[in-house]
């Protein structure tokens, strides 16, 4: 689980200086749809996602989070990774207090 909330902080850094680049450039805040960035390093998987949601039940839930802000969707994966592994950790055992 931090392995993942690891991976999906660097996500999120990642589409902030993304998000920022596009900002210092065009002068107007703007943040990126999770489509648009998914777009832009494979169309092809993107193309086929939207594909299959045509006329599924769960294209109510896929839409909107591909809709939503990359660094939103990647900054909330994070925090729930992070909560999750830090609940479901193992106490570390502590090997120098054991008498001798």
């Amino acid at each position: 689980m931090r392995f993942l909330a690891w991976l999906f902080l660097i996500l999120t850094v990642a589409a902030v200086v993304l998000d920022w680049r596009a900002i210092a450039a065009g002068g107007e805040f703007v943040l990126h749809p999770l489509a648009a960035h998914w777009a832009d390093l494979h169309a092809a998987t993107l193309a086929q996602v939207e594909a299959a949601m045509q006329g599924a039940y769960w294209a109510d839930y896929v839409a909107p989070v591909l809709a939503a802000p990359a660094a939103i969707v990647f900054g909330i994966a994070f925090l729930v990774f992070h909560v999750l592994g830090a609940v479901f950790s193992r106490p570390r055992r502590n090997y120098n207090s054991e008498p001798l």
